[in-house]
């Protein structure tokens, strides 16, 4: 009754069984990226090259793959990823999206060994500026200060900013082809020592991904290139009482910097006038981007209240602008969560209580190098 047979279901999406092996097979291969990881970091940190002021910042991101390799952390993870997969592939074979041998064979070297072949010419990508804006008469009295689209690092934690991070890409290794296949047959050699998989499993994985790919590329294809943003500057104070005096000064014409200078508590921006640059409205927590996108150009608020207390806002700029190439890929990740929670919300899906119980603890970090 208790023994774990691979064929049982741990979910089902429509017609479609998530057995207990693939789940288990799925989790390892997780697990062996997340303890490399790890050790990886933990050899870095071992290695005296690391400057004890970001020493912290290792620690915590040593803190967070432990948490990822919790069991219900992972078990989550993979049978989350294992019943989009269901859905992608569903929506592949309706609208006649496939993957060829040839594109996971292509997909394996670039997805997974950062291969170039010897005779691929060299990409060198076009580097692209910010967009810039023509300035109205209204704003060029407003402000003398020129607007830039990034928001200030310090800015963003003050005024509720959620902030993603970005990863580039290492350059890829030009390799002769012996050399490469040297090291494709050593990685299958090393996961089937390590997780159990062999070659075959190792191509479904790469096919998996590269048809999201596709499918997310499909589903996704008329995210804006542009969206509705404001630029805005705001003087924050503790309490109503302290926000009422700063409109007071204002009303009595007052410098706008010079006040943010001596009375603003976002001390990231003070020094610019408290400029935040061009942001859209869910860059902010809700109450100061509702009231930001409220005012016309020029206007001041009332006192606007948030968690970090109370802020005058003056609008300077409002507008449609196209987004650089990171925020455009930020909104078509945005567009193909929406699309994947649609998909989740209209098929059939069953998950069973008992998947928690058939996590793999294996591969798992040697307990020396467990932070307490």
């Amino acid at each position: 009754e208790n023994i774990i047979r691979p064929g049982q279901p741990v979910a089902e999406v429509n017609e479609t069984t998530i057995t207990t092996k693939e789940f288990q097979k799925r989790a390892r291969f997780v697990r062996r990226f997340y303890v490399t990881q790890y050790l990886n970091l933990v050899n870095f940190l071992s290695s005296g090259a690391v400057d004890q002021s970001f020493a912290s910042q290792y620690q915590l991101q040593l803190r967070q793959i432990q948490f990822q390799l919790e069991p219900e952390n992972l078990g989550r993870q993979i049978l989350d990823d294992l019943i989009e997969a269901e859905l992608v592939a569903t929506y592949a074979q309706e609208n006649g999206i496939t993957v060829t041998e040839e594109e996971v064979d292509q997909g394996i070297l670039g997805l997974f060994f950062n291969y170039q072949p010897p005779s691929s010419p060299t990409q060198t990508p076009t580097p692209t500026g910010a967009p810039t804006s023509t300035l109205s008469a209204t704003q060029l009295a407003l402000v003398t200060i020129t607007p830039t689209i990034e928001l200030p690092s310090t800015a963003t934690a003050e005024a509720g900013v959620t902030v993603t991070p970005t990863f580039a890409f290492p350059t890829p290794t030009v390799q002769s082809t012996e050399t490469f296949g040297e090291e494709y047959t050593a990685q299958l050699d090393t996961l089937k020592a390590d997780v159990g998989w062999t070659e075959q499993d190792f191509r479904e994985y790469a096919r998996v991904i590269l048809l999201l790919d596709k499918v997310k590329a499909v589903v996704t294809a008329d995210t804006p290139r542009s969206e509705e943003q404001v630029w805005a500057r705001h003087i924050l104070v503790a309490d109503e009482a302290a926000a009422q005096a700063v409109l007071e000064r204002l009303a009595a014409g007052e410098d706008w910097a010079a006040l943010a200078l001596e009375l603003s508590q976002d001390t990231g921006n003070a020094t610019r006038g408290g400029d935040l640059g061009w942001f859209n409205r869910e860059t902010m927590v809700a109450e100061f981007g509702d009231a930001a996108f409220a005012l016309e150009v020029g206007e001041i608020s009332e006192p606007v209240q948030t968690q970090f207390g109370f802020h005058i806002i003056q609008v300077l700029g409002h507008e449609d602008r196209p987004l650089d190439h990171n925020a455009y890929l930020a909104a078509q990740d945005a567009a193909f969560q929406i699309w994947l929670d649609d998909q989740r919300a209209a098929a059939t899906i069953v998950e069973y209580d008992y998947w928690i119980d058939r996590v793999p603890t294996d591969p798992a970090i040697p307990p020396q190098y467990i932070l307490p």
